[in-house]
C-alpha cells in the first residue's frame, strides 16, 4: 500500500531573522580605504524551490521546522554559517558602488542581492534566497583613524587653487619690492643721491657700463647713459 504525504512549506518571505559578524576587512568605495567592519542586524529569507529545501534541507517528513523549533533553529544556524564569510565579499561589491560605509545599513535590497550573488552556487541546492538584508554597520578605532586622516587631507586640499594663489600673491608681492629698489637705485643711484665717498649724486658718478648692467638686473628697458635717469619704462619703477 502506497501512502502519500502532504507537506506544507511556506513560501512566503520569513523576515526578522537576525545576524551578525565580527571583524572583517573590506574596502571602502567611497574613500578607497581598507576599514576594519563589524555588524548586526536582520535579513528576510524566502525558499524559492521547495523541491529543493526538502531534498537537500529538511530530508525528513517527520521534522518540523519553524523558526522557534530545535530543527528550524539548526537551520537557520546552518544559513548564517554560510553567510558570515560572504560578507567581506558583498561589502566590497556594494562599496564599490561609492555608497559610504556609513550608510550601507540604507541599501537593504542591494546588499541582499550582493549576498545572493555570493552564495548563489552553495544556495542554489537548498532552494532559499535572502530578500532584504539591513545591517548597522560599524568600524574599529584603527578605521576611524584612517577616515579622519583621509577627511583632514581632503579639506586642506580641497581647493588646491586657492592655495596656489595665495602663494603666487605673496611671491609677487616679494617680488615687486625688490624691483621697486632696484629701479628707485636705477634713478638715485645705490646710494640714494650720495656715493660712499661722501659727495652727492652718486648716479652721476656711475659709469655707462655699470649703468647698463644694473638696468639689466632691474628689469628696466630703455637706453641709459652714465648721468642719465631717462629710459627706465619697467612698471615697477615710479
Amino acid at each position: 500500500m502506497n501512502t502519500m504525504r502532504l507537506i506544507y512549506i511556506n513560501l512566503r518571505p520569513l523576515p526578522g531573522n537576525k545576524i551578525g559578524f565580527g571583524k572583517i576587512p573590506f574596502r571602502d568605495g567611497e574613500m578607497n580605504l581598507t576599514l576594519n567592519a563589524q555588524g548586526h542586524g536582520q535579513y528576510e529569507l524566502q525558499i524559492v524551490n521547495p523541491m529543493n529545501f526538502y531534498e537537500n534541507v529538511v530530508q525528513n517528513v517527520n521534522k518540523v521546522l519553524t523558526v522557534d523549533s530545535p530543527d528550524g533553529v539548526a537551520v537557520l544556524g546552518q544559513l548564517k554559517a554560510d553567510m558570515t564569510p560572504k560578507f567581506q565579499k558583498a561589502l566590497t561589491r556594494i562599496s564599490a558602488q561609492k555608497i559610504p560605509y556609513d550608510q550601507l545599513g540604507l541599501y537593504p535590497d542591494e546588499l541582499a542581492e550582493a549576498m545572493n550573488a555570493e552564495l548563489e552556487e552553495k544556495w542554489a541546492t537548498k532552494g532559499v534566497k535572502i530578500t532584504s538584508l539591513a545591517i548597522e554597520l560599524n568600524v574599529d578605532e584603527e578605521s576611524k583613524q584612517r577616515i579622519a586622516k583621509f577627511q583632514e587631507a581632503k579639506t586642506v586640499g580641497s581647493d588646491p587653487s586657492m592655495l596656489y594663489g595665495q602663494n603666487v600673491y605673496q611671491q609677487g608681492k616679494r617680488g615687486s619690492g625688490k624691483q621697486l629698489k632696484r629701479c628707485y637705485g636705477r634713478l638715485y643711484g645705490h646710494g640714494h643721491g650720495r656715493r660712499h665717498d661722501g659727495s652727492a649724486n652718486g648716479r652721476n658718478n656711475v659709469s655707462a657700463a655699470d649703468a647698463a648692467e644694473h638696468d639689466e638686473s632691474a628689469g628696466c628697458t630703455g637706453s641709459s647713459t652714465a648721468g642719465s635717469s631717462s629710459g627706465c619704462t619697467n612698471t615697477g619703477c615710479t
